[in-house]
């Protein structure tokens, strides 16, 4: 009797993990294929494509990655090889930022992600997160100072990464009821990304009609 207890506790496990990686394949599939749609439909903003076709930008970069399944994680080389291209071709990528900061006779900009781009596809909420630490010139700096971002803004960056950076661990809590709350230290799929900001486009998520109130 505790045998076949057992074995129906096995079999029920085995179909649960098979659900799930199924599941999960589908939605990294599906992920991917939003922001492939989405990175084409942006090229079609007239001064995105123009960027684009001046530096000759990589924009399907994200369609490499996410690609090791419900268990597995990403790896930096593999990062490395979406980003770094051998070609020397730079990367366009969309992104917030979070804090500019003056380095001696530079200044470095920490780009992110934020409501626009969660709105725009799933990516971000599938697969590995990517930020982005570029050297700025003043110009750059003062055009992103210019234009304050609101909740749905975002800028269009050309960028000359150089490096990439695995975040080792994130902490993560597991509350197990009002009062009891774990925090573990897990691996992450968080990444950093640095290099050289080429150019930049300001994006503003507001419809025609809402920016002529």
């Amino acid at each position: 009797m505790k045998n076949i207890k057992y074995l129906i506790g096995v079999v029920i496990v085995l179909v649960v993990v098979v659900v799930l990686l199924k599941s999960d394949s589908k939605n990294r599939n599906k992920g991917n294929k939003q922001a492939a749609a989405s990175a084409k439909k942006f090229q079609h903003i007239p001064q995105v494509q123009e960027l684009c076709s001046k530096y000759n930008a990589i924009t399907n970069w994200k369609q490499q990655l996410g690609k090791n399944g419900f268990y597995g994680h990403t790896f930096t080389i593999e990062v490395e090889d979406a980003l770094i291209r051998t070609e020397g071709r730079p990367i366009l990528f969309y992104g917030t930022v979070n804090d500019i900061v003056r380095e001696s006779d530079k200044y470095l900009v920490y780009f992110g992600f934020g409501f626009a781009a969660i709105l725009r596809d799933t990516y971000y909420l599938l697969n590995e997160k990517v930020f982005f630490v570029l050297d700025c010139t003043q110009e750059q700096v003062e055009q992103i100072t210019n234009n304050p971002a609101g909740i749905y803004d975002e800028y269009a960056v050309i960028a000359q990464i150089s490096q990439v950076e695995k975040v080792r661990f994130e902490l993560k809590s597991n509350a197990m009821s009002d009062e009891d709350v774990s925090v573990d230290l897990e691996p992450s799929d968080v990444f950093m990304a640095k290099g050289k900001c080429l150019d930049l486009l300001f994006i503003s998520g507001k419809k025609k009609d809402d920016q002529k109130e």
